[in-house]
C-alpha cells in the first residue's frame, strides 16, 4: 500500500510494469521501488474513496535525474521503430496485431497529400472511429500539412441528417468514410458540393453508389488496402461509366497477382493479389507462425529482405492494366467497413453449451447492406433465444460481430468430401428463431405502422411490441433508415437517440403519441411485406379493424403480400359509411391506387365477406378479373335479419360458450390456456366498452359525457345493420367459401347462403374448428395453409 495526498492507494502491478518498460525504451529507466514510491506522490485521488485518478507523465520526468531526463527528452523515433499495433478480427477466434512501422505511416501519409491530394487550405471532415485505421489519415494528414480537420462526434455521425448538416456548416472540402456511410447521407438527402473531394473505401462498392456521388462532388475516389500494408496502398480516381476499380498502387508500393505458387498470372486470369513495398507491416505481434503465413518472401524485389504482404483478395488485370477485385479466397468478410473473419464469431458460437456446430455467413439482400447470418447446429432440445444469443454474444464479441440473423439447422449441407457446403446455406428466413416467446402483436394501427418498418429495415419476422431493435440485429446504419421511414409515415424527424431511449415498438410508439403524433387515414392497412406473389386484401369483420388477420398473413408466408381494409371512421372522427356498397366501393377505390389492373385476390371475415363480394361485382362490372373471392364465416342474410328475441339472444350465448369450449378442448394444455387467454381479453374489452358507450349515452342526455369508449363498437351494430341489409347479385365467378364444422342455430341455410348468388361455382372449404376459433392460434396456421392451396391454384 502506498498514500497519495495522505489517501491510502493501491498501485495496479500491470500499470507499474509498463510505466517501468516505458521510461527504460526512454533511457530514463529508475527501479521499481523508486518508481512505486514517485507515482504514489504524484498520483492525485478522487474524492476520498482511495484510488488515483491521474498521474502527470511530465512530472514523473522531471523526478528522473536531470541528465538522464535531458536524454530522454531529446530521444526521437527511427523509422523502424513501432508507431502503433493494431488488431483485426482473427480465424482462429483470437485477434490479430497488426504492427505498423513509422516509416509506413510517414510513406503513407507523404502518397496521400499527393493523391489524391490534400492542401493546406482544405477541411477535413473526421468521421472514423480511432479502432478503426482509417483515422490515422484524418487526424495526422491535415496536422502534417497546416489544414484544418473538424472532429465529428459520435452521435452526430450516427444520425444522418446532423451529419449533412455538419458537411455543409463545417465547410468541409475532403472527407473519407465507407460505402455504408456514403450511402446513408445519400438515403437523408445529402445534395452535395461541385468542389467536394469524397474518398469511399474500406469496403466494396459499385457503380450504382458511384453514379450517385459523382453528381455530388467535384472528384470521387476509390481506396483500397489492408491494415496490414498501412491502411491504404491504392488510390484511384472514379469517373462516370466506368466500373470502380482498385487503380495504382500508391508511392514505393508494388501489386502482384500470382497463382498458388506465388508465380505471376497472364492478363485476365485471377490470382491472389499481393502487396510488397514500404508499406508492409513488420508481422504480428506474438504471433510468429501466422507472420511468416502471410509475410512471404518478395521474389521479384531487388532489396534484400524485402517481403510480399498475401492479402487473400482474388483480384485480375484487366487489359487495360487496372486491377480489378473479385472477392475473397478465405472467410474473411467486410461488413460496414469493419474487415471480419467469420472463424472468429464461428469460434465463440461452438463454446456455447446449447451450440454443437456453427457456421457464419454475411447475405446481401440489398445493394449495400450487407449481415452476418449464423446458422447453428443445437446440442440440445432447451436452445436459447436469438435475444439471449446476442447478450451471451456481446460480452464476448463487438458489436459489429453479432449476426443479425439465427438460424437453426438439424444439420449442416456437407460436400462430397465431408466439408462444410456454404453454397448450399439457406437464404436467412424473413423470422427471428425466438425458442421460447410469442411475439406481442399490435393493438392498434399506429403499433401495427411501426411494426411494418421494423418487419420492413430489419427483414425480421414476426416483430413483437417488446421486441428491442438493437437485440433483433438493428445497428446505428439501420437506424438511421428507421428514423427516415418514420419521418415518411410522420412528416417528423426522429432524432436518433429517441430509438435508444424507446427500442421497441411499443416504447416508440407511446413517445409518438405524446409528441402528438397523427395518421393520415386510409382504409387500406400494409399488414405484411411479401415477395413475388400478388397481394391479398382482407376486408374487415362487423368491429371494423384488421388487426386479427396478423396471424394470418405470417403463417402465409413471406412472399405473399397481404393488406387489410379497415373501416372508415375507426380513427373517431366520424365519416362513416352505412352501405356495403359504398364500402365496396371507397376501399376499391385505394385498392386501385396502389394496384390499377387485375388479376386482383379479395378476402374478407363476416359481414366483410359481403363487401369483398361486392367489391368482386364491382369490378368484374369494370372488365377486370378477380382470381379468388375468399369469405371467411361470411353469411348471406339476402336481407333478412334475424329475430332479436331474448330466447335467441340466449340461444346464441349459449352456443358461443359451448363452442370456444370445443374448440379448447381440443388443443394441447399448454394451447389451451393461451387460447382462453386471448378470449377472455377479448370479451372483457368488449364488454367493457359497451358498458362505457352506454354510460356515455345516458349521461350526455344530462349534460356529461365519459370517453374511452372502444370505437369498434361504436361501428359493429352500423356494420352488422349494413351487412344484413345487403341484397348480392348473382356473380358470375366462382366463389371459394371457409366454414367452420359447426355454426349457429340461425345460420342454419346450406353453404350460408350463397349457393344461390354464385354463377361460377361455390367451393366450401370445411375446417376443423367451431366459430370465434378460426383466426386463433393453433387454428389460423390450418386456415394459412388451406387458403394458401388456393391462391396457389388460382
Amino acid at each position: 500500500m502506498a498514500k497519495a495526498f495522505g489517501v491510502p492507494i493501491d498501485i495496479d502491478p500491470r500499470a507499474l510494469a509498463i510505466l517501468h518498460e516505458w521510461l527504460k525504451a526512454t533511457g530514463a529507466e529508475m527501479t521499481e521501488t523508486r518508481l512505486r514510491k514517485t507515482v504514489s506522490s504524484l498520483s492525485t485521488a478522487n474524492d476520498g474513496v482511495g484510488l488515483p485518478r491521474l498521474l502527470c507523465i511530465d512530472q514523473l520526468l522531471k523526478t528522473v535525474p536531470s541528465e538522464i531526463g535531458s536524454k530522454a527528452a531529446v530521444r526521437s523515433a527511427h523509422p523502424e521503430n513501432l508507431a502503433y499495433v493494431l488488431y483485426t478480427s482473427g480465424s482462429t477466434g483470437e485477434p490479430k496485431g497488426v504492427q505498423i512501422e513509422h516509416r509506413s505511416v510517414v510513406n503513407f501519409l507523404e502518397s496521400m497529400r499527393r493523391a489524391p491530394g490534400i492542401s493546406s487550405d482544405d477541411v477535413l471532415l473526421a468521421v472514423t472511429t480511432l479502432s478503426f485505421d482509417i483515422a490515422a489519415l484524418e487526424l495526422f494528414l491535415p496536422l502534417a500539412i497546416g489544414a484544418r480537420v473538424v472532429l465529428t462526434s459520435r452521435e452526430t455521425a450516427s444520425d444522418a441528417d446532423e451529419f449533412a448538416r455538419l458537411l455543409g456548416d463545417s465547410g468541409a472540402t475532403v472527407m473519407q468514410a465507407t460505402p455504408a456511410t456514403w450511402r446513408m447521407l445519400l438515403e437523408a438527402g445529402w445534395k452535395g458540393h461541385p468542389t467536394f473531394k469524397i474518398l469511399c473505401g474500406g469496403d466494396s462498392w459499385n457503380h450504382e453508389l458511384s453514379d450517385q456521388l459523382l453528381q455530388r462532388c467535384g472528384s470521387l475516389w476509390n481506396m483500397y488496402g489492408p491494415t496490414e500494408t498501412t491502411i491504404w496502398s491504392a488510390a484511384s480516381q472514379v469517373t462516370s461509366g466506368e466500373p470502380v476499380l482498385i487503380g495504382c498502387p500508391i508511392n514505393n508500393t508494388q501489386f502482384y497477382i500470382v497463382d498458388a505458387c506465388h508465380q505471376p498470372v497472364p492478363i485476365g486470369i485471377p490470382g491472389e493479389l499481393c502487396i510488397g513495398g514500404e508499406g508492409v507491416a513488420r508481422g504480428y505481434f506474438n504471433r510468429p507462425e501466422l507472420t511468416v503465413e502471410k509475410f512471404i518472401a518478395d521474389p521479384f524485389a531487388r532489396k534484400p529482405g524485402a517481403r510480399l504482404y498475401r492479402t487473400g483478395d482474388l483480384a485480375r488485370y484487366r487489359s487495360d492494366g487496372k486491377i480489378e477485385f473479385l472477392g475473397r479466397m478465405d472467410q474473411q468478410v467486410k461488413v460496414h467497413g469493419f474487415r471480419i473473419e467469420l472463424g472468429e464469431i464461428e469460434s465463440v458460437l461452438s463454446k456455447h453449451s446449447s451450440v454443437r456446430q456453427a457456421i457464419v455467413s454475411v447475405r446481401e439482400e440489398a445493394p449495400g447492406d450487407k449481415r452476418l447470418v449464423a446458422y447453428l447446429v443445437p446440442a440440445s432440445k432447451d436452445f436459447p433465444s436469438s435475444a439471449d444469443l446476442r447478450q451471451w454474444l456481446s460480452d464476448r464479441l463487438p458489436e459489429h460481430m453479432i449476426p443479425s440473423t439465427f438460424v437453426l439447422l438439424e444439420t449442416l449441407p456437407l460436400t462430397p468430401n465431408g466439408k462444410v457446403d456454404r453454397k448450399k446455406l439457406p437464404a436467412s428466413p424473413q423470422g427471428k428463431t425466438e425458442a421460447h416467446s410469442c411475439p406481442t402483436a399490435p393493438r392498434d394501427m399506429l403499433e401495427q405502422q411501426l411494426v411494418n418498418i421494423w418487419e420492413k429495415i430489419l427483414r425480421v419476422r414476426p416483430v413483437g411490441l417488446t421486441d428491442n431493435f438493437f437485440e433483433l440485429g438493428g445497428h446505428s446504419l439501420v437506424a438511421v433508415r428507421l428514423s427516415s421511414e418514420i419521418k415518411k409515415l410522420t412528416g417528423k424527424n426522429l432524432p436518433l437517440a429517441t430509438l435508444f431511449q424507446a427500442p421497441t415498438v411499443e416504447q416508440l410508439a407511446r413517445i409518438l403519441r405524446k409528441d402528438g403524433w397523427s395518421l393520415q387515414w386510409r382504409s387500406l392497412v400494409l399488414i405484411q411485406r411479401g415477395g413475388s406473389r400478388p397481394p391479398l386484401y382482407c376486408v374487415h369483420g362487423g368491429g371494423g379493424n384488421v388487426l386479427f388477420y396478423r396471424d394470418l398473413a405470417r403463417h402465409l408466408g413471406s412472399d405473399y403480400p397481404f393488406y387489410g381494409l379497415q373501416c372508415r371512421g375507426l380513427d373517431g372522427n366520424g365519416n362513416r359509411l352505412t352501405r356495403v356498397e359504398d364500402m365496396a366501393s371507397v376501399y376499391l377505390k385505394e385498392i386501385r391506387e396502389l394496384q390499377p389492373e387485375g388479376p386482383y385476390y379479395l378476402g374478407g371475415f363476416c359481414m366483410g365477406g359481403s363487401i369483398a363480394f361486392e367489391m368482386a361485382q364491382q369490378l368484374t362490372s369494370d372488365g377486370q378479373r378477380v382470381a379468388l373471392l375468399a369469405m371467411f364465416d361470411s353469411y348471406n342474410h339476402n336481407g333478412t335479419s334475424p329475430r332479436r328475441s331474448i330466447g335467441n339472444r340466449i340461444s346464441y350465448l349459449k352456443q358461443k360458450v359451448e363452442f370456444h369450449l370445443a374448440n379448447c378442448l381440443q388443443l394441447a394444455p399448454k394451447d389451451q390456456l393461451l387460447y382462453l387467454a386471448d378470449k377472455f381479453k377479448d370479451a372483457k374489452e368488449r364488454e367493457l366498452a359497451r358498458f362505457r358507450l352506454k354510460a356515455s349515452n345516458l349521461f350526455s342526455m344530462i349534460g356529461l359525457g365519459i370517453r374511452n369508449a372502444k370505437v369498434e363498437v361504436f361501428h359493429e351494430d352500423v356494420n352488422e345493420r349494413a351487412g344484413v341489409a345487403y341484397k348480392p347479385q348473382v356473380y358470375p365467378g366462382k366463389v371459394t367459401l371457409f366454414l367452420p364444422r359447426k355454426n349457429y342455430s340461425f345460420h342454419s341455410r346450406e353453404n350460408m347462403g350463397w349457393g344461390n348468388v354464385t354463377a361460377g361455382g361455390l367451393e366450401v372449404v370445411e375446417l376443423p374448428v367451431n366459430p370465434g376459433g378460426m383466426f386463433v392460434e393453433p387454428y389460423v396456421r390450418v386456415l394459412a395453409a388451406r387458403l394458401k392451396t388456393c391462391l396457389d391454384g388460382a
